[in-house]
């Protein structure tokens, strides 16, 4: 009824108020609020602006998901000076714009991503109706939209537009609206109320050992950016698959692909060249941003070629910005030869290359996909890696690999040790490498085995984003060498005999068949690895066969009962399966692997073994899809970390944070990088600070404790060493400032607690290319005795006690 009476009074403002509209100048958006806001109609402040199905409406709040009405202020997307763009809150990647597509009604505003950032960015004007508030004036560059007011057109249309009614709208861009009806509030929320807590720690009650394979993360190789972030292999598009490299130097004669003298079935670069110059092409890298090279360093690798005259090949490390050549080397290729040669080279730079933001739109050679917030820049390199035929020359080419030398790699290995040093940082025990990329036929192990340019996955594709020289045997080598355990997915597209020969090829020795073959793929040591996963978010109908194969292996090989065997659905086999896998006598060796947002596996486990009491089954945790890397990533990473840590339940075997990292600018889909990397730097996002909290304060026996009053605003976990003499407490805190009386009983500690802790006031706040430490942690002390301990509001905090001395 209320808003019935209200539709005369709105219809005689939308009369009164329309007029031609005048703009007045924009306001500068530090004069805006900051953090998150929400968007409120001047036409009935009961209307506050929210997506759904990723349409925009003006509506009453009800019940519908918080999150859906709140906004982040940000820079326009399209770098309009004094411009601004509204981010949304719970999809970080997508921004208030204009959308649209069949039956969308024209100027209609939802959310979109930055793939038209005019389209998403506004300036901030003088309310059209009351000078106190606010107008958004659209910078579209469409001449149906430019300078157009976002403002609601009384009506509804859409998805979701029966959920509402009147005084209820579409949100939309008019060139002429009401000014009432183009006349917002930008609201920030008021903060949450002060809290008052008390929390009893009771350091002589040990309730259960802590699990450190909870503190895993995750690796999806089906996305461009999770190989990029391990794989030292410098070069995108090694065998051509995506084409002739886009940058070609020199002059004269031709450049193709020669599907006639393939190597390892795959067409080859071929340069025919009648002048006495060079002619050849140059890689930058993965989206043709440009590669980073330091100065007086040592680069290596090696090419094949073959050719019908002698040739000298030129291989260059260029900056090809300021035009220096930075290192060079020359390869002869006789015509004597008939078959593909392998040529080494290394090559060792007099100078270095450095990196630019730039404005995709600026650059159309550079393959900026994802640039939609400060984290993700578009960014142009100066490096690039350069193949050269000097003079006359009839020559094909194929494979091509450059690396750093020992200096930046891991180990040994073709690892980036960059990546390896902040994994370790962040303390992980666990990767788990697995995702949809191994569903398919072309994933079973034994393509990804071997010398990488002879294996049958070379050239491999899924979203063009694999890699074959990163395979599961890479990311074993890795985990072995770094001290993690390796969970490893293949694919369920093979039959159980596959299965056996993997564990033979695993540990098999030269006696046997498998072992041999390991051996004379240049890896005679075994590999270490017991946590196998067939399949991903699928039914594996022949999964018992398989692992009955595998566990038939093993116990020839005298290693019955080592693996854990990994069923990829979140509900376990059926009835008749679970009861053909119980007989193999594995009991919680055999999990389910629970895929969830970001936290909530815990209880999914819980009720799985509620459902199935028979079956002893156990049950891992290896994708958290949060879709974000921000601050409220971050708490609900510590949140969910508490339940795994308070629950007693040791069937659930392992946790992994999804992901491991994540390339700025290119994460493809699943913006959930724990650490971020670009060419030139790597840092960490608020989620890898918790991490690294929880792993630098680590202790094993979980303890007894209570929070009073209980609240739903705050998250404890609490343990103690084995000597009992230091303790540790992880407080989440979402809510308002947190005044908390500390008691410890059971435990004569030291009065000086050590605090490390981080806050944002802004749940969305996230770590920038520019900003890579805005958000870190802080380190300070708290003398117990000495009164409450205050915490902020939005904050994580771990507290180090040591027993009195």
């Amino acid at each position: 009824m209320k808003g019935a009476a209200m539709l005369p009074l709105i219809a005689f403002f939308f009369i009164l108020c329309s007029f031609a509209i005048v703009s007045s100048s924009p306001i500068d958006p530090t004069a805006l609020p900051k953090g998150t806001i929400s968007i409120v109609s001047a036409v009935n402040t009961n209307l506050l602006v929210r997506h759904c199905s990723f349409q925009l409406f003006a509506c009453h709040e009800h019940n519908d998901p918080a999150d859906d009405f709140y906004f982040t202020i940000v820079p326009a997307l399209n770098g309009a000076a004094g411009g601004i763009s509204l981010q949304s809150a719970n999809y970080p990647d997508h921004y208030i714009g204009l959308i649209t597509g069949g039956g969308v009604e024209q100027g209609r505003l939802g959310l979109a991503d930055a793939s038209d950032p005019d389209d998403a960015s506004f300036a901030v004007v003088p309310g059209l109706a009351n000078s106190s508030l606010y107008s958004l004036r659209s910078l579209s560059t469409k001449p149906s939209f430019a300078n157009t007011f976002v403002a609601i057109n009384n009506q509804l249309s859409g998805v979701c537009a029966g959920e509402y009614s009147s005084p209820s709208s579409d949100v939309v861009l008019l060139a002429t609206p009401s000014a009432l009806a183009a006349t917002w509030d930008l609201f920030q929320p008021p903060p949450p109320p002060p809290q008052n807590h008390t929390l009893l720690l009771r350091a002589d009650t040990v309730t259960h050992e802590l699990n450190r394979l909870h503190m895993g993360c995750h690796s999806d190789s089906g996305y461009t950016h999770q190989p990029r972030g391990f794989y030292s292999q410098m070069v995108f598009g090694e065998v051509f698959e995506f084409g002739v490299w886009p940058n070609r130097v020199g002059t004269g004669g031709t450049v193709e692909l020669d599907a006639g003298l393939p190597f390892n079935g795959h067409p080859s670069l071929h340069i025919v060249q009648a002048l006495p110059q060079s002619l050849g092409v140059a890689n930058r890298g993965l989206g043709n941003e440009g590669l980073v090279f330091q100065k007086n360093r040592v680069y290596e690798g090696y090419l094949y070629a073959i050719s019908r005259t002698p040739t000298t090949l030129i291989v260059q490390l260029q900056d090809y910005i300021n035009n220096q050549v930075l290192a060079t080397t020359s390869i002869f290729v006789s015509s004597e030869a008939a078959t593909w040669t392998r040529f080494d080279f290394e090559l060792t730079t007099t100078g270095a290359t450095t990196c630019e933001g730039i404005r995709a739109s600026d650059y159309p050679e550079v393959d900026c996909r994802n640039s939609k917030s400060a984290a993700h820049p578009c960014i142009r390199c100066g490096g690039q890696i350069v193949v050269l035929a000097s003079g006359t020359s009839n020559v094909w080419i194929n494979y091509v690999f450059v690396q750093p030398g020992d200096w930046g790699r891991f180990a040994g290995l073709p690892v980036l040790l960059d990546t390896v040093t902040w994994l370790q940082r962040m303390g992980v025990t666990a990767i788990r490498q697995g995702g949809t990329f191994t569903i398919d036929e072309y994933y079973v192990w034994k393509h990804w085995r071997g010398p990488a340019q002879n294996r049958s996955s070379l050239g491999a594709q899924w979203g063009a984003s694999l890699i074959s020289g990163w395979g599961p045997f890479e990311m074993i080598d890795l985990c072995n060498a770094a001290g993690f355990e390796p969970i490893i997915t293949t694919s369920a597209k093979a039959d159980p005999q596959d299965y056996a020969d993997l564990v033979e090829y695993l540990f098999g020795d030269a006696t046997t068949m498998w072992g041999g073959i390991r051996g004379s793929d240049g890896h005679p040591a075994p590999y270490r690895a017991k946590y196998f996963e067939i399949g991903n978010e699928e039914y594996p109908v022949h999964w018992v066969d398989q692992v009955t194969a595998m566990e038939e292996k093993l116990v020839e090989l005298g290693m019955g009962g080592q693996f854990t065997y990994l069923f990829p659905d979140n509900g376990g086999p059926n009835a008749v399966d679970a009861a053909r896998a119980e007989k193999l006598g594995l009991g919680d060796r055999l999990v389910s692997d629970i895929h969830v947002g970001a936290g909530g596996a815990m209880a999914e486990a819980e009720a799985l073994f509620q459902r199935n009491p028979s079956y002893h089954q156990g049950a891992v945790n290896c994708e958290t899809n949060s879709g974000t890397h921000d601050f409220k990533r971050a708490l609900d990473e510590a949140a969910d970390l508490n339940i795994f840590f308070n629950t007693n339940e040791p069937r659930m075997r392992a946790r992994t944070a999804s992901f491991c990292t994540e390339r700025s600018g290119h994460f493809d889909a699943f913006d959930q990088g724990l650490i971020f990397f670009l060419p030139n730097m790597t840092w960490g996002q608020p989620p890898f600070y918790v991490h690294e909290m929880i792993s630098s304060t680590w202790q094993p026996f979980a303890i007894n404790f209570s929070v009073t009053p209980q609240s739903n605003t705050v998250s404890v976990s609490a343990a103690v060493s084995g000597d009992g003499k230091s303790l540790v407490v992880r407080y989440v805190n979402y809510g308002g400032p947190d005044s908390v009386t500390l008691r410890v009983v059971g435990m004569a500690v030291d009065p000086t607690v050590k605090v490390l802790q981080i806050q944002s006031d802004n749940l969305r706040a996230e770590n920038t290319a520019a900003a890579p430490t805005f958000i870190e942690t802080q380190q300070s002390t708290f003398t117990l005795g000495a009164g409450p301990l205050l915490l902020p509001a939005q904050s994580f905090t771990v507290l180090l006690f040591n027993v009195a001395s």
